[in-house]
């Protein structure tokens, strides 16, 4: 994924354990939209990705957004 920038930052030094953080953003910005809304249309449609959606909305809160739709 991270043709489309939505590869997770990682921050490591020597053997520490590894911290991810947001996604870099580095790459195709309009394949990136692309994917994001493919995934706003796919949340809004009855099936098991709006289940999904659901599922992981309530767990997370409504801050839980698109690009993290996008990859799965």
């Amino acid at each position: 994924m991270s043709y489309f920038g939505l590869n997770p930052r990682v921050r490591q030094s020597g053997l520490g354990l590894a911290q991810y953080g947001r996604i870099s953003k580095h790459g195709r910005s309009y394949a990136r939209a692309m994917l994001v809304e493919a995934a706003w249309a796919a949340a809004k449609a009855p099936g098991p990705l709006r289940a999904f959606f659901l599922r992981i909305r309530n767990k997370r809160g409504h801050q839980w957004r698109s690009p993290a739709r996008s990859r799965c």
